[in-house]
C-alpha cells in the first residue's frame, strides 16, 4: 500500500499544485474493513469509508493541495474499550497511510488521557498538539467527544511537504 502511495505521489501529474489523487486508494479492505466505499475521487483529494465488525465506521481523505495532510473520522461504540480501540485506529492510520507514532510515551499518555475524558463525558483534543511526537511518519493530532452514546474522534496527520 504504501509504495502504492508513494509511486502515486511521484508520478502522478500536479495540477494547481494538488497531487492527483485518483490513481490509488488507501486499500481500506486491507485493513481489514468492510463495506469500503469510495466516497470522493477527484485530483484534489480522496476520501473512502469503511466499517469495522464491531461498529465502529471509518472514513480517511487526503488532500495535497497544502501540506500533505490526511484525516482519519471515527465513529464507534462509547465503551469501556475506548482507549484500546484509539490504539488500534492509531495502528490503521499507520497501515491505512504511513502516519507512525514517534514517541511511546506521549501516544499512551495521549490516549490514556483522551479516553478517561470521553468516559468522564468530556472532549479532548490536546490542545491541538501532537499525540504521538513527530517525526518522519508526520504530526499526528487527534479531538475526540463522545456523542449521543458514540465515541467520535478525528485523527489529523500532517507531514512535512517536499
Amino acid at each position: 500500500m504504501l509504495s502504492a502511495f508513494a509511486s502515486a505521489l511521484l508520478l502522478a501529474a500536479a495540477q494547481d499544485g494538488c497531487v492527483d489523487h485518483s490513481a490509488y486508494d488507501f486499500d481500506l479492505a486491507g485493513a481489514r474493513l468492510r463495506e469500503v466505499e469510495i466516497i470522493r475521487s477527484e485530483p484534489a483529494g480522496r476520501s473512502e469509508t469503511g466499517r469495522f465488525p464491531d461498529g465502529t465506521v471509518v472514513t480517511v481523505s487526503a488532500a495535497y493541495c497544502t501540506d500533505p495532510v490526511i484525516t482519519m473520522t471515527v465513529d464507534a461504540p462509547l465503551d469501556a474499550q475506548n482507549q484500546m480501540r484509539l490504539g488500534q485506529l492509531m495502528g490503521r492510520l499507520d497501515i491505512i497511510a504511513g502516519c507512525t507514532t514517534n514517541d511511546w510515551a506521549a501516544h499512551d499518555a495521549s490516549l490514556a488521557a483522551a479516553a478517561a475524558a470521553v468516559e468522564a463525558g468530556d472532549a479532548w483534543d490536546n490542545e491541538g498538539a501532537p499525540i504521538a511526537g513527530t517525526g518522519e511518519g508526520g504530526e499526528i493530532t487527534l479531538d475526540v467527544r463522545p456523542v449521543d452514546g458514540r465515541l467520535h474522534a478525528i485523527f489529523v496527520c500532517t507531514r512535512a511537504a517536499g
